[in-house]
């Protein structure tokens, strides 16, 4: 599919604390991130639930782990609050990968600590996530569509390196060829181009627009007219260039699928999902108020499912 024209959800809170897996003595620490993910990133749970079994736990250790650092911006109405939450993460991370044995009481970091102890991936990559989250605590647009793939990169091809990683921990590092970097990273470049795509909508209910600033002037959209009118001939000119662009980045991934093992090519699974909403954003004519983008696709873990089997994404 080619374009012809030119959620978070907020954190578990009760009486002012998180309730972590303490709170929940039946609980382990590795059910709570399943269902984290499951709750927060439905699309990614179940690209999970078809890695290869060696990967299982540190994908959704992975997964939980973005799915609270990206719940910290709603769960605050306090910027410097906000940081601190991040910094609590960052002192996570480095605590685990410099080999602490206890790790804080917090069943996403026990799981984070499961995972480094047997694959040792890159603590930089997961810095970087956090970094790129926090500057959603100030509401600012990106200035541009490169600026967009530089968040995209740190945000989301960082998990995809992880866990390119873990599949090869055990393996000599030639063995992560740049092919499958190469794909990953333009997955990961697809994925957030078309995310900060989908949350357009919410974002304007929050009375704001991170939509690249330099389309938005070519273009004569303000912030105003989005957050008041919704659709309009410009925004549809803005939403098509950037849709574009994740669509560029995901033919880019796919034409290294040839190269690929089929477990590297499970890695890649996600990438059905952007494109059934890059496709139905185009049958929209890229309106992306459009009803049809609020429903569920109850396709995609058949879709999933089939892709697995084809060894395709």
């Amino acid at each position: 599919m080619a374009f012809k024209f030119l959620r978070p959800q907020v954190g578990l809170w009760h009486q002012g604390r998180r309730m972590y897996a303490s709170d929940r003595p039946k609980q382990s620490s590795m059910s709570y991130c399943v269902n984290l993910v499951k709750t927060r990133d439905y699309e990614n749970y179940l690209a999970s639930l078809l890695l290869p079994s060696v990967l299982h736990q540190p994908a959704f250790a992975i997964r939980a782990f973005n799915a609270e650092v990206a719940s910290v911006k709603d769960s605050v109405s306090d910027r410097t609050i906000g940081l601190m939450r991040m910094q609590f993460w960052k002192d996570t991370l480095e605590e685990i990968c410099e080999g602490s044995k206890s790790p804080p009481a917090h069943p996403v970091a026990q799981e984070l600590h499961r995972a480094f102890a047997k694959h040792h991936f890159s603590k930089d990559l997961l810095l970087n996530l956090i970094s790129s989250r926090e500057r959603f605590l100030s509401n600012n647009p990106f200035q541009s569509l490169d600026e967009v793939d530089s968040y995209a990169r740190d945000a989301f091809s960082s998990i995809n390196f992880v866990l390119l990683t873990c599949l090869n921990s055990d393996k000599s590092p030639s063995s992560q060829t740049g092919h499958a970097r190469h794909a990953l990273n333009q997955l990961g470049m697809a994925q957030g181009v078309s995310t900060l795509l989908r949350a357009v909508p919410y974002h304007a209910q929050l009375r704001q627009v991170l939509l690249p600033t330099d389309l938005m002037m070519n273009q004569g959209v303000s912030v105003e007219s989005v957050v008041r009118k919704g659709d309009s001939e410009g925004l549809r000119l803005v939403i098509e260039a950037t849709a574009a662009r994740a669509q560029e980045h995901l033919d880019n991934s796919r034409f290294r699928m040839k190269y690929l093992s089929k477990d590297e090519k499970c890695l890649l699974l996600p990438a059905v999902a952007t494109d059934a909403y890059l496709a139905a954003l185009h049958k929209a004519e890229c309106n992306v108020f459009h009803d049809k983008l609020k429903v569920k696709n109850s396709w995609l873990p058949i879709q999933l499912y089939w892709h697995r089997f084809k060894g395709s994404y």
